[in-house]
């Protein structure tokens, strides 16, 4: 007689081809439309990083991101390419592998419908896409925690212990590409050992082998930092770099709650900008679009269906929803309380914000359960033409330094100063041949240069009190596309002692 496992084999293999075709489909679909440029600060500290591992010149900053380095380091190495696009293909990797994973997950416990119409909405949904063809850690560590779940998903139905080390390296891996997760990693683990009713002996293999996983990437990244000439040989280095990096932050209302007043004005604003913010920014709804409009429809008739037909009352939605909401709540809580309201820090969510509506459109009747399928088609319609820009337009800061390289011939560039701010690290990555310096610094080195420009007047103002600013010229994008230096202006300045 065949036991369950041996039956479930036929739908292991199609959800294996499935997972393999979606992963396929997502990744030729995010590489293809991928960023042609560094588009965020973060990005041109990644592959500053690549070329040199420096948490001291913020190449890139705290916590370092060693596992990111590291696939950009062998990608580059392997391929022959630049750093950038090694950089970019972990993260498309990363944005395919979340998708497929997920489908996985979902098609074991609810079947492939739902699967599918989740899987394809992660594929297209905005927040996703749009981080995924970008140099940057969310995609492939969020990638890590899906198939940490999977393998915790596994391990509880089949207590087999492969499943649970599986669990832990995948686990770990996400740690070491974004190793503010880790917390949330050691949380899933502990859930998993707790509801699993795992031995005491069991528990206790888990957390230790979570530790020496993890051990992996931290010691060698220590090791680093520590033998930089920057750190005076302070095997300590690491860990005051991550406490100073964390410091930064308690001033500013933006990153830290405790920072603002908490005042009803400051919680509300906050309140909006991060959660309104996942249907606004993560969904790409737009209530002053027919597409938006549509999206929102479809999104709350299947809320209400959801609910109104008591599915989560069903003993394996019930199950989902404890596996899941405890960590999905502890990660919501410390993006609130630590972080700006980027939404690519909540992209480990965005599959639980559309399980129950997909769940709820999947459970009418007749031929009306693919309508699960119209979101993620609405999702691509917000999208393609996005990412299409995204494409095939540079961020806005290295469009502004290409009118720069337009303006002044290579032999003026060296004589050219350029006072910059939010674009300083664009600057660096494109633009050494012109001399810079960072907005911000206590002095200046001015000199005698053939012209001055700058991003920020408003932090050159006190320095250079009988300064005038010139507006040249404004260079913008699509919120949709990236929030972080997504309009930028440049400035001639003119100094009145030096005749302009």
């Amino acid at each position: 007689m065949k036991t369950a496992l041996q039956s479930d084999i036929p739908g292991d293999r199609r959800r294996f081809i499935v997972s393999a075709l979606l992963f396929a489909a997502s990744f030729c679909l995010y590489f293809f439309t991928r960023s042609i440029s560094l588009d965020e600060w973060d990005s041109v500290q990644f592959a500053l990083g690549v070329e040199e591992f420096n948490l001291w010149k913020h190449q890139p900053h705290p916590s370092g991101y060693p596992l990111y380095i590291f696939s950009g380091r062998l990608l580059a190495t392997i391929l022959r390419v630049q750093p950038g696009t090694a950089l970019l293909l972990t993260s498309c990797l990363g944005g395919a592998l979340l998708a497929a994973v997920w489908f996985s997950l979902l098609a074991r416990q609810f079947g492939q419908k739902i699967a599918l119409a989740c899987g394809a909405s992660l594929l297209f949904l905005p927040s996703n896409w749009m981080t995924a063809t970008k140099v940057l850690t969310d995609m492939p560590a969020t990638a890590c925690l899906a198939l940490q779940l999977l393998f915790a998903f596994r391990y509880e139905r089949e207590k087999r212990l492969r499943f649970l080390g599986f669990s832990i390296f995948a686990g770990a891996l996400c740690a070491g590409f974004r190793p503010q997760m880790t917390f949330l990693v050691f949380l899933i683990l502990i859930l998993l050992l707790v509801w699993s009713k795992a031995t005491n002996r069991t528990r206790l293999l888990g957390i230790v082998l979570l530790i020496v996983f993890c051990a992996l990437w931290l010691v060698p990244t220590m090791i680093s930092q520590a033998q930089l000439p920057e750190s005076g040989g302070d095997w300590a280095a690491y860990p005051k770099q991550l406490w100073k990096q964390w410091r930064w932050r308690l001033d500013r209302p933006n990153e830290y709650l405790g920072a603002g007043d908490f005042s009803p004005r400051y919680l509300y604003n906050r309140i909006r900008k991060h959660w309104y913010g996942w249907f606004r920014y993560g969904f790409g709804f737009d209530a002053r679009s027919p597409l938006g409009l549509a999206g929102y429809g479809l999104y709350l008739a299947g809320i209400f269906l959801y609910f109104r037909r008591g599915l989560f009352r069903r003993a394996e939605h019930a199950g989902f929803w404890k596996r899941h909401l405890p960590w999905a709540l502890f990660l919501i809580a410390t993006v609130f309380f630590a972080s700006p309201d980027h939404q690519r820090y909540y992209t480990a969510i965005f599959p639980l914000l559309l399980f129950p509506a997909l769940s709820g459109l999947a459970s009418l009747r007749g031929p009306w359960p693919w309508s699960a399928l119209f979101l993620p088609g609405v999702l691509a319609a917000i999208s393609l033409p996005v990412a299409i820009e995204a494409h095939g337009q540079e961020a806005p800061p290295i469009r502004m330094i290409r009118h720069l390289q337009r303006e002044h011939l290579p032999a003026e560039r060296p004589r050219v100063l350029l006072f910059l701010r939010g674009s300083f690290r664009h600057g660096q990555w494109y633009a050494p041949e012109f001399r810079l310096e960072r907005v911000g610094r206590a002095r200046y080195r001015i000199g005698s240069p053939l012209a001055i420009y700058t991003d920020n007047p408003n932090g050159l103002r006190k320095a250079l009190k009988q300064a005038s600013f010139e507006k040249i010229a404004t260079f913008e994008r699509s919120r949709l596309i990236w929030s972080k230096h997504r309009k930028v202006t440049l400035y001639r300045v003119r100094l009145k002692e030096a005749g302009g």
